[in-house]
């Protein structure tokens, strides 16, 4: 009885190595399996770091990548069994890897120009498409950009070379120009105290009306608010002094983010500098700087 119980013991694994071209599996049997890496499209699409990043589940009878969200049977390797996943299904999770690798770039480049004291938070409506190649924190952006270029040429004019009497870059000074510098501003951006973050994480869908915009940031409050709450703490009084972009962020929060402790500094709508917005954003932008006399380093106010 004893033999027979030893041969009907199932075989676990012991230890896992991934190359880029394929998986072993150390057997308790004493066994190595080896079977192509490209049976398994999630560990393909993995980086080293992520498909080395393995543990045993069920006693050796699994093994699973957390950072890949796969699960392999042990009986499947030895069988020869591809991944049986959906191409639907690889491609709803390609989508969200995507997303949540291109997300993680946002907060990076956010992040590097955090300043040390918060003298004014901008909250715009959300971040772009993140196929679009472009983000206010971005440093190298060749097309659009509008946020940041209009916002420069109110703060910076001087630095920007932007006359706004007569609504024009000067001779030789334009939207290129100050592309080429967008590090610069950047810097001057976070120095004086600006920083800027978004009601929402994700981009809103390129179809959204205003309702359906307003409808998506009340339902984001909740995660703005606590990155209210983390960022409070670098503000220059009690309460953060906040200016709201675009008219579904004025609308949901100019009344839901007076109940934290924060200052709404605008009483009126700021428009989005888009669509035809941009004189319009600068006008509001400025009228509402000067009134609260803030202090910029390119001008005085």
């Amino acid at each position: 009885m004893s033999s027979l119980s030893l041969k009907m013991q199932p075989v676990s694994a012991q230890r896992v190595t991934v190359t880029e071209d394929s998986l072993a599996v150390d057997l308790s049997d004493g066994r190595t399996v080896s079977v192509p890496l490209m049976w398994y499209p999630r560990l393909v699409q993995g980086s080293p770091r992520e498909r080395n990043n393995w543990r045993l589940i069920g006693g050796g009878e699994g093994i699973h990548w957390p950072d890949l969200d796969e699960d392999l049977s042990v009986d499947g390797i030895i069988m020869g069994r591809a991944s049986g996943e959906s191409q639907e299904s690889l491609k709803r999770w390609l989508e969200d890897r995507n997303r949540a690798v291109t997300r993680s770039v946002f907060e990076a480049a956010r992040a590097k120009h955090l300043p040390d004291q918060i003298e004014i938070l901008f909250i715009a409506e959300a971040p772009p498409a993140y196929d679009s190649g472009r983000f206010f924190y971005f440093e190298q952006v060749d097309r659009g950009d509008a946020l940041f270029l209009e916002m420069m040429k109110v703060l910076y004019p001087k630095k920007a070379h932007f006359d706004e009497s007569t609504g024009n870059w000067k001779t030789g000074y334009g939207a290129r120009w100050v592309r080429t510098r967008k590090a610069e501003f950047l810097n001057l951006f976070s120095g004086d105290g600006f920083y800027l973050i978004d009601a929402v994480d994700e981009p809103m869908p390129s179809n959204a009306t205003p309702r359906v915009k307003e409808e998506i940031i009340r339902n984001s409050l909740r995660q703005l608010k606590a990155k209210l709450d983390d960022l409070g703490k670098l503000g220059n009084d009690r309460c953060l002094p906040v200016t709201l972009i675009g008219a579904p962020v004025f609308n949901v929060c100019a009344t839901e983010l007076t109940k934290g402790s924060v200052r709404i500094l605008n009483d009126e709508m700021i428009n989005t500098p888009a669509r035809g917005g941009m004189r319009e954003f600068r006008r509001k932008l400025y009228k509402l700087l000067k009134s609260h006399q803030v202090k910029i380093s390119d001008s005085c106010m």
